[in-house]
């Protein structure tokens, strides 16, 4: 799937209030100098159901890119 599918698809879960019922993870960033001086983003996503980590990443900025 390509970044403007990507967008496109959070888009319009965002507009439409999400589809609660069906949520399976919830995605959250956090910008901070984490290292040093430079800001990073952490990245972290976490199993509604259960409230464990399933993943969790840095990044120079806030980003949807996937790597």
């Amino acid at each position: 799937m390509d970044e403007n599918k990507k967008y496109e698809v959070i888009k319009r879960l965002v507009d439409d209030n999400g589809n609660k019922k069906r949520a399976a993870l919830t995605l959250g960033v956090s910008p901070y100098k984490w290292f040093c001086n430079a800001v990073t983003s952490l990245h972290i996503s976490v199993d509604d159901a259960t409230g464990k980590i399933t993943g969790a990443r840095f990044d120079e900025e806030e980003t949807l890119k996937i790597k």
